[in-house]
């Protein structure tokens, strides 16, 4: 059976939403911290470094959709603790 087969119903419900959201993030704190324009006025007074706060995630919220999608995030999940162990140690 193929592995795309074997994913939950849940698991392409979270990764179509996030790969959906991230970009949606990105567009929205992007106008508002790079255009000068109607985006930036609704927003009023904004502290910047929340709206990079808020804006920096959407990239990992992308990426996390994509990963989720394809079932490499089972794969990191196993792969990067033990590099950085070994990088440590």
């Amino acid at each position: 059976m193929p592995q795309h087969a074997q994913r939950s119903a849940w698991a392409r419900a979270v990764s179509i939403g996030a790969m959906a959201f991230g970009p949606m993030t990105l567009k929205e704190g992007g106008s508002v911290l790079f255009i000068h324009g109607a985006a930036r006025s609704t927003a009023g007074a904004y502290v910047p470094f929340v709206r990079w706060f808020n804006f920096l995630p959407g990239f990992a919220c992308a990426v996390a959709g994509v990963g989720l999608w394809t079932a490499i995030a089972v794969f990191a999940w196993r792969v990067l603790p033990r590099t950085a162990a070994r990088r440590a140690g």
